[in-house]
């Protein structure tokens, strides 16, 4: 079983390719996957970066149908990883490594949330749940042996300060119920601001009122121009609402991607770009930390790797003791025809002393070469054990 994996990542946000492509919602792609006959897969979408994650015994076919997807998506950048490039992949992005903020912990959530909907739709699987859980692992160890989490200057951080800092902003609204819109509340909880958060959801918004002590009411009644700035933070493919002129400054931070936000007249206009660079211009990791950041990533990534070949080897000896014990009733029912049932006894201590004796040494050189992890050989044991290692 090897995983494999397409990026696509995104440094700019002057990309009309990938809003073509977030625009699509899970079920698009799951059923592009499916007619490709990748059924393993786990799809990892934010705001810059487009990512799916895929596991499957027949290697050739499966990096041959996730290039062909990257080939679709027409953008420049797009690539596939495979093995323990891929894995290790993954632990740089769950630690925030990779991210635009450098440290930003909105991608584990991110990723728990992916690897979520591919357990609903049942499209994970034994070793994408184990991959994504060592993963996390890794990345929460990277954080607590760095000052990365320290150094860490997040979306809402950014958001919330940007705000705070500007003049003459007495009274701020906050729309949406989600997990980024309570970072948002957070991040603005003690700042002495008049704060109301906006949505759809009633329960949501009860649940972040009584938790962040603000006001709440529905997205229906907000009226923009009765506050200094505006906050959006909602999942959306289209603008949820349209900034008209005020009569007076207003600032607007909009974190969607597609933007959440209309027209916005006299409005002072932030974007992610925007947020992205103040964010990141508050971010850093010295050099020994990075080193030992990479360190952790490398070391987990090994265990990961040796841990799957494991996982195949129990596989395919499975499959070796079910043929074996196959070929061996078929054996007995002649010989018991043969010799006659007072033979039985004599005969199943013969086929199962040959048996054991033929697997145990067949067990043993699977187990070395996938110890070993030489990918040839590996490759040829998945031929000879065709059906193996799968879940």
């Amino acid at each position: 079983m090897t995983v494999m994996s397409l990026i696509a990542t995104y440094k700019s946000m002057e990309m009309p390719q990938l809003e073509r492509w977030t625009s699509h919602d899970r079920p698009y792609f799951a059923s592009r996957l499916a007619k490709a006959g990748v059924s393993e897969h786990l799809i990892l979408k934010t705001c810059n970066r487009f990512e799916i994650y895929a596991a499957g015994q027949d290697i050739a076919g499966l990096k041959s149908r996730l290039e062909e997807l990257a080939a679709g998506m027409k953008t420049p950048g797009a690539y596939v990883l495979e093995g323990a490039d891929s894995i290790k992949h993954l632990m740089v992005v769950c630690s925030g490594l990779d991210s635009m903020i450098l440290g930003e912990q909105e991608i584990q959530h991110q990723v728990k949330s992916a690897l979520a909907e591919a357990q609903s739709a049942g499209s994970s699987s034994k070793v994408l749940n184990y991959v994504v859980m060592s993963a996390l692992a890794a990345a929460k160890r990277v954080r607590s042996s760095t000052a990365l989490a320290s150094g860490a200057f997040s979306i809402p951080r950014a958001a919330a300060e940007m705000v705070k800092n500007a003049a003459r902003v007495r009274s701020i609204c906050v729309v949406g119920t989600g997990w980024m819109a309570g970072r948002i509340l957070g991040e603005l909880s003690g700042s002495g601001l008049s704060v109301t958060v906006f949505g759809r959801d009633v329960a949501k918004l009860k649940v972040l009122s009584d938790e962040f002590h603000v006001g709440s009411a529905a997205l229906s009644s907000l009226d923009c121009s009765s506050f200094d700035a505006v906050i959006t933070a909602v999942a959306s493919t289209k603008p949820i609402i349209n900034i008209a002129d005020a009569g007076r400054p207003l600032i607007v931070v909009d974190i969607g991607n597609p933007r959440n936000v209309g027209a916005h007249g006299r409005a002072t206009y932030i974007d992610l770009s925007v947020l992205k660079n103040y964010a990141h211009a508050n971010s850093t990791l010295s050099r020994s930390d990075a080193v030992k950041a990479n360190r952790i990533i490398s070391q987990a990534a090994d265990a990961v790797v040796a841990k799957l070949n494991m996982m195949e080897a129990d596989a395919m000896i499975a499959s070796l003791y079910r043929r074996a014990g196959e070929a061996v009733s078929k054996q007995r029912e002649k010989a018991l025809k043969l010799l006659g049932p007072e033979s039985t006894g004599a005969i199943d201590s013969l086929t199962s002393a040959l048996s054991n004796a033929i697997i145990g040494e067949q067990v043993r050189r699977i187990k070395r070469i996938l110890g070993e992890g030489d990918a040839d050989k590996i490759s040829m044991l998945r031929e000879i054990y065709g059906d193996a290692g799968g879940e």
